[in-house]
């Protein structure tokens, strides 16, 4: 897709249809068309999603969307200037007057309003009162991180209001638990420019496939293994419980494995700590029965290059008049053929 990754697009796409916008773009190839220029399609999300957020947080700057394929280009920055000012947007790239002059630079404002309005939604169904929840419920099926969500924390929230206080709770009393310094500060200091994001993408994109790759195998090898014990006699006569034991855990694997910028972007900092697995804090996780048995004197069985003899080979020589070489005897043995040379010889005298 031009300069912008898949996984770019497909975040952007994905963004748009949860947030329910009414860009109208369902496609890459539509995604592409609509950030080439200041389309009037760009115009309008951009609008849309500046109008909301700034109606949660109460912004005085508006970007307002002006029909016609040429409105007026330098009202729409300046506009979208004030507005990201006032939002503190991050990338200082795009407070600038030619922020919308690369595709790279109008794809990363539609990046960050697609975040900043998920993230005033969120804030919005906190801080909103009963009513306001009551109208925000959906009797759709969650998503499955949500689900996912829920199952680990165990959760029985029934609307978007109680799930997302509920999350909050339960994060606040982690926080009280494990103290202040048990979070790691970010490992990025400094916000990434567009053209960095749109190569950390492609590094994402890559990993992920190279990462999928690696885990087909491992699950191919996991099920042929789990095949073999099948063999057996005594797993023939069981194979109905080795299924309902394997099959659910097996289900729960999955083949592909997906990477995004922004998992760099919340990286805490103490992942550059190489810690080594004899460390007695790992090694207080790790320890078992197995690594206190000591196994016995074992034969040497050499194979150390080193230490190999040098067998010396006899050389090669060539052959001469005076040093014939034995011959070797015939089928049915040499008796047989040495009377008939002998006879066929007197026949010939």
């Amino acid at each position: 897709m031009g300069s912008i990754t898949d996984a770019r697009a497909n975040y952007i796409l994905d963004g748009i249809e949860d947030l329910g916008c009414v860009a109208g773009v369902n496609s890459i190839e539509g995604l592409e068309g609509m950030v080439s220029s200041t389309t009037p399609q760009f115009r309008s999300l951009v609008a849309e999603l500046a109008a909301e957020i700034g109606r949660v947080y109460g912004f005085e700057n508006t970007v307002d969307f002006v029909e016609g394929e040429e409105p007026d280009a330098a009202a729409f920055q300046i506009e979208l200037s004030g507005f990201l000012d006032e939002a503190e947007c991050p990338y200082l790239v795009l407070r600038s007057p030619d922020s919308l002059s690369t595709i790279e630079h109008r794809v990363l404002l539609i990046e960050f309003l697609l975040s900043e309005t998920a993230a005033a939604r969120m804030n919005n169904v906190i801080g909103s009162s009963s009513g306001q929840a009551a109208a925000m419920e959906t009797d759709a099926r969650p998503p499955e991180l949500l689900a996912a969500v829920s199952s680990t924390l165990k959760l029985q929230a029934r609307d978007s209001s109680q799930f997302v206080s509920a999350v909050k709770k339960v994060v606040e009393r982690a926080c009280e638990q494990v103290g202040a310094t048990y979070i790691s500060p970010p490992l990025l200091k400094e916000p990434l420019g567009a053209e960095q994001m749109d190569k950390l993408g492609s590094i994402c994109e890559a990993l992920a496939q190279e990462y999928s790759v690696r885990r087909q195998m491992l699950l191919k090898r996991l099920d042929v293994t789990v095949q073999s014990f099948k063999w057996s006699e005594k797993g023939k006569s069981q194979l109905d419980k080795m299924e309902a034991v394997y099959r659910p855990k097996r289900q729960l694997l999955s083949p592909t494995v997906s990477f995004s910028p922004y998992d760099v972007l919340f990286a805490p900092r103490d992942l550059t700590f190489v810690m080594k697995t004899s460390n007695s804090s790992v090694r207080a996780n790790t320890q078992s029965s197995l690594n206190k048995v000591t196994i016995g004197h074992v034969p040497d069985r050499g194979g150390r290059p080193d230490e190999t003899r040098y067998v010396d080979m006899p050389r090669f020589r060539q052959r001469t008049a005076g040093n014939p070489q034995p011959q070797r005897a015939g089928r049915g043995g040499g008796q047989r053929g040495d009377g008939n040379r002998r006879g066929g010889g007197g026949g010939g005298g």
